[in-house]
């Protein structure tokens, strides 16, 4: 006989402003507000029987998105404890009821037009013995990963993938298409858009079905999946996925890991008919279980390797400011002595022009001098000519005068 040992990581990372992931773990509820910033890491022991698991991702508005997913698991708990306690139930049939009705309480926390585009993605996860039930509106993911393989369970209702089946746009363009964040299909304003995707299969042992938030579920690589799933616990691979995410710097960080082991392979449980209020109880010190402390030693290693990534991210970002910093200073010093070596070479280039003129100036006033004292010999010279030729010419009236006055005697 087939159960099902589970896990749930949730981090309120400080990624996108537009979505916030919260879970619903056999009936204990826990929102981003919840966690403030603290890492979550719980495990339960394999159980048969009846279980839901969900997670959910309010969209568009943080503080709005907080209060429709609370809506929408307080629903879930009722529908859940009905589930444990009628067997003939048609889960499918029940799924159905249970996102329409969640719709019209996520429709009644809208109390503004600020808030009116605010919805909330959702995806629930029913065990009965083995049998699974999955049911999705929106893209919060189900995946199933086994032997190396992984397959995507539930359908992703985004306009991007829409138009994608379509063949409007190749699937490979799907990843970071900007119509990827328009759903069509969610728990909202919109009633007829919360008609959720249902499928129903048998479990496998040894498989490892993933509920993962919208955060990570839009940017995770099968890759990825396959190598945490090579974890023998739900805790260490939901603390593979969380380590993974925070690499990945996307922000909030919801998955719940639940694996198929056979009873008497783990000791287990049946809760079949037992209280869905059961698990929000708070536990004594001495009612934990080894996989309990375990998996809150994973928590703290986790948390701690984490905090020891952020710290080395930390200095590394105050070393590249640094170095930029320095880089900045260097250049901007740099750039100073440059302008100051340009403005000195134009200053010597101006005095040397000046110095230049100066001389030209001087040559040619020099020139123009003994241009001028040139001239003035010429003139004296000329005038000096002139005077001894009336010398000369007078001397000779006077001889030709004397000449005649005595050949008159």
């Amino acid at each position: 006989m087939i159960s099902f040992k589970s896990a749930v990581a949730h981090y309120p990372g400080p990624g996108s402003e537009n979505y916030c992931d919260n879970f619903y773990f056999n009936s204990k509820v826990i929102t981003s507000a919840m966690s403030g910033n603290r890492i979550r890491l719980t495990q339960k022991s394999a159980k048969g029987g009846r279980q839901i698991f969900a997670v959910a991702t309010g969209i568009y508005s943080p503080t709005a998105g907080e209060a429709a997913v609370f809506a929408a698991f307080n629903k879930l708990k009722k529908y859940h404890a009905y589930y444990l306690k009628n067997r003939d139930t048609d889960v499918a049939k029940l799924l159905k009821n249970y996102f329409t009705e969640a719709a019209t309480d996520v429709s009644g926390t809208i109390e503004n037009d600020d808030d009116i585009y605010t919805k909330v993605s959702c995806a629930v996860l029913c065990t009965d013995d083995e049998k699974i039930t999955v049911a999705n509106a929106g893209c919060v993911k189900v995946f199933g990963i086994k032997d190396g393989e992984v397959r995507e369970i539930t359908v992703e209702h985004t306009q991007a993938m829409k138009m994608a089946t379509m063949g409007v746009i190749p699937m490979a363009k799907l990843k970071g298409h900007p119509q990827r964040k328009k759903l069509v299909r969610y728990l909202g304003m919109n009633r007829e858009a919360s008609v959720p995707e249902v499928t129903s299969f048998m479990a496998s042992k040894g498989e490892i079905y993933v509920i993962l938030g919208t955060s990570f579920a839009d940017v995770i690589e099968k890759r990825t999946l396959i190598d945490a799933a090579s974890e023998s616990e739900p805790a260490e691979i939901a603390t593979r996925l969380l380590n993974a995410c925070h690499n990945q710097n996307t922000g909030d960080f919801t998955a719940i890991v639940i694996r198929c082991v056979e009873i008497g392979e783990e000791e287990g449980e049946t809760v079949a008919d037992e209280d869905a209020e059961k698990d929000e109880k708070p536990e004594t010190k001495s009612s934990k279980t080894e996989t309990e402390t375990a998996a809150e030693e994973a928590a703290a290693i986790a948390a701690a390797e984490i905090a020891a990534r952020r710290a080395a991210e930390e200095r590394t970002r105050l070393e590249r400011e640094a170095a930029e910093k320095a880089a900045k200073e260097e250049a901007e010093r740099l750039a100073r002595e440059q302008a100051e070596k340009e403005a000195a070479e134009k200053a010597a280039r101006e005095e040397a022009e000046r110095l230049a003129r100066e001389q030209a100036e001087k040559e040619a006033a020099e020139k123009a001098a003994r241009e001028e004292a040139e001239r003035l010999a010429r003139e004296q010279a000329e005038k000096e000519a002139a005077e001894k030729a009336a010398r000369e010419e007078a001397e000779r009236l006077a001889r030709e005068q004397a000449e005649k006055e005595a050949a008159e005697k």
